[in-house]
């Protein structure tokens, strides 16, 4: 069985999928999670925010990766919130810390930047991951996603 499927789906546990994400992204290679994503796997980092774009299936999804850790030097995580929004999406609000070059005129500044990502979980696996700058525009694409899919 691969990716997250023999956990199933449902908001709960969707919620608890997402949380040991982010846990496994804090202890290792974002390479690594590539087990847990749905080969077309649409990524997107909102306009305005490091990294910024729109991304597609597993190799997107590496360089989405790689374009937001290029803005930072070293980066901490924590997640602040988290949430379900309907039986596929999970809304995670996440801070995060770091030095580097996103932004500002010290390099050696430190940063802190809050970043809402929205999940969609399908099967155990993750179809669709946002990041926006607020929680009310990630929970509108979660909502616009669940009454909709893919007209968001």
């Amino acid at each position: 069985m691969s990716g997250l499927a023999g956990r199933g789906g449902g908001g709960r546990r969707n919620v608890d999928i997402v949380q040991a994400l982010f846990g496994r992204l804090a202890n290792e290679d974002p390479r690594a999670l590539t087990d847990t994503l749905d080969p077309e796997v649409d990524v997107m980092t909102q306009k305005g925010l490091a990294g910024a774009g729109e991304f597609h299936g597993i190799p997107g999804y590496l360089r989405w990766f790689e374009r937001w850790s290029a803005a930072w030097e070293r980066e901490s995580l924590w997640v602040a919130m988290i949430e379900p929004v309907g039986p596929n999406h999970v809304v995670a609000m996440v801070r995060q810390r770091a030095r580097g070059g996103a932004g500002g005129d010290d390099p050696d500044a430190e940063r802190e930047v809050t970043v809402t990502y929205m999940w969609e979980l399908r099967g155990g696996l993750v179809v669709r991951l946002h990041a926006y700058a607020d929680r009310k525009a990630a929970i509108g694409a979660a909502r616009a996603e669940r009454d909709e899919p893919g007209l968001a």
